[in-house]
């Protein structure tokens, strides 16, 4: 990746709330705007200059993806493939796993954005490092606590009633 077209690794990103929506400002220099044009707003329709962008995007994507696929399996030679990080969330890549690559299973644990790369060093630092038996065998991307119908419609109009107060508040 040629960060001359990115601005995250030297300055801040803007974090703002559109409603209750959060968004980011642009994450991309003046240099990527000069190679590709302007970016899209929010507002602006799809053309097929976007479509072509992204096409385009996604081939390198696989392109890169597939061959770090193949040098991964060439230094192992298993079979066997656990994706993490925000790139395991591109399916259409994902989709072509077994027909481009000699892995035959793939396992795409549920926190698959950047959160399961932290995930996976903690499991396997707490196997090979720590010497730990395997034993949690993830069967359900559904941990936590639950709640009833009720709990939720309570919580849902609390919710909505400090929402309600808070847009009185930004009118005042």
């Amino acid at each position: 990746m040629n960060l001359r077209y990115f601005v995250h690794h030297h300055q801040s990103l803007s974090l703002m709330w559109a409603g209750e929506e959060p968004s980011f400002g642009d994450v991309y220099s003046g240099a990527l705007e000069q190679a590709l044009g302007p970016g899209r707003t929010r507002e602006e329709s799809i053309t097929e200059r976007h479509a072509d962008i992204a096409a385009s995007l996604q081939a390198r994507y696989e392109e890169v993806f597939f061959q770090l696929l193949h040098e991964l399996y060439d230094r192992t030679r298993l079979t066997n493939l656990c994706l993490a990080g925000g790139c395991a969330l591109n399916s259409v890549a994902n989709g072509k796993i077994f027909d481009r690559t000699p892995f035959r299973e793939v396992y795409i644990q549920p926190a698959a954005h950047d959160a399961g790369g932290a995930l996976g060093a903690a499991y396997h630092v707490y196997h090979s490092r720590m010497g730990r038996e395997r034993k949690f065998i993830m069967t359900s991307s559904c941990w936590g606590p639950e709640f009833s119908p009720a709990e939720i419609e309570g919580a849902m109009a609390r919710y909505q009633t400090r929402l309600a107060r808070a847009q009185i508040r930004r009118l005042d």
